[in-house]
């Protein structure tokens, strides 16, 4: 008999994110599995040299399968996860949780400096789980091409692209109900977009998360109280949870995505950028104020999309830039119950943090030189051509 539910957790803790590895594994077992829930761990981590497969049981985690060592930043190795699970343990619906470094749609750069996320392992309820953004890369490499990761391996000197994670969560005959980034930076357009045709709802957070990450014991608590819920509710109910974990903490963002809203969300970018670029000698001045005011992240070059549409709204004149504007916000709102973010929390030092991020450098130097081979430039490429033509836009000279 199917369970209701298979929680899968993909713990790529072959890096200095091992003993919060180990912690998150213990707040599970807290609650375990049963019939109507089956939670699975996959763990590979820094001390050995296999991987180990657990079905978390109440008070204790139990090694259902033993592999040798993988690479986490192999997408075969978490589609194995996910065939697996779903052929030995199948259920009417599939939580997917991706768990590590997280860095949203940009890549680690040719050369980095894996041993630097070796570490030593600190105490979870001090550390922050920090991700590899710009001035991180900066340190370790004098590479300036930068990129889009997660599920970074130190052993393999390897990670996760997201051409790869679309390839991982891409199985036979379904979408995975949700996909949750239990990593940094994830919830951004682009990764959404990237991985559109897999999954139905993502849980993730637009900022770095805290070292602790989700609580998973009380994402439990509610799954188990109610086996029955949807993955719709579910993924809220996790950002609720995550809210309810750090209520005074700085820094902290969740959001749950609706991925059917996704086609558009995107068209309302494309639109606004195609509105956007024939202005910019115009109104570059005035972007430039509103880059500067717009609400930013870690990464500083990812900014929140919601915000920057308000901002543009807000200050630009000419109405048909702020009909798009006002387009993009309407369709990330779940004012109406129909928006593409469906739940959001923000903690107070990031009150225009609305639950989806994009990327917007502020300048050439920092433009990501392979963001046009995303799907999402492919496919709606305005947003694209407007910063391509307001990063080398250069007000002073008249002049490209």
């Amino acid at each position: 008999m199917a369970a209701k539910w298979t929680f899968l957790v993909f713990i790529a803790g072959d890096n200095d994110l091992e003993g919060s590895g180990y912690h998150d594994i213990d707040e599970m077992k807290m609650f375990g599995s049963n019939n109507q829930v089956k939670v699975l761990v996959q763990f590979d981590n820094l001390k050995e040299q296999t991987v180990k497969r657990y079905l978390i049981e109440k008070n204790n985690a139990r090694c259902v399968q033993v592999l040798s060592e993988t690479n986490t930043g192999d997408p075969a190795v978490l589609q194995d996860f996910i065939t697996w699970a779903m052929q030995k343990y199948p259920a009417e619906h599939y939580l997917v949780d991706v768990w590590n470094h997280g860095g949203g749609w940009e890549d680690l750069p040719e050369g980095f400096d894996y041993d630097s996320l070796r570490g030593t392992p600190v105490d979870h309820r001090r550390k922050v789980r920090k991700s590899i953004f710009l001035s991180t890369v900066k340190k370790v490499t004098t590479d300036p091409q930068h990129k889009r990761y997660i599920a970074v391996d130190v052993t393999a000197r390897d990670y996760l692209d997201n051409l790869e994670l679309k390839k991982a969560l891409t199985v036979p005959n379904r979408k995975v109900d949700v996909v949750g980034f239990d990593a940094c930076l994830m919830n951004m357009l682009e990764v959404a977009y990237e991985i559109k045709d897999c999954v139905n709802f993502i849980v993730g957070s637009e900022e770095t998360e805290p070292g602790a990450g989700w609580a998973y014991d009380k994402i439990f608590e509610t799954l188990f109280t109610n086996p029955n819920i949807s993955p719709r509710d579910l993924a809220q109910a996790i950002v609720q949870r995550y809210a309810e974990s750090y209520p005074n903490n700085r820094n902290i963002t969740q959001s749950a995505l609706d991925i059917s809203k996704i086609k558009q969300v995107v068209t309302a970018v494309d639109e606004l950028g195609k509105a956007l670029t024939p202005e910019i000698p115009t109104i570059c001045d005035l972007l430039s104020t509103i880059r500067n005011q717009v609400q930013y992240f870690t990464n500083d070059n990812y900014v929140d999309l919601y915000d920057l549409a308000s901002l543009i709204m807000g200050s630009v004149e000419k109405a048909s830039i702020k009909s798009t504007a006002e387009k993009v916000m309407r369709v990330i709102s779940n004012d109406s119950g129909n928006g593409f973010v469906i739940h959001n929390f923000r903690s107070s030092d990031l009150p225009y943090a609305y639950g989806v991020s994009i990327y917007f450098p502020r300048n050439k130097k920092t433009f990501a030189p392979n963001y046009d081979r995303l799907d999402f430039t492919r496919d709606y490429p305005n947003w694209y051509k407007f910063l391509t033509a307001y990063t080398d836009y250069s007000p002073v000279r008249g002049r490209r």
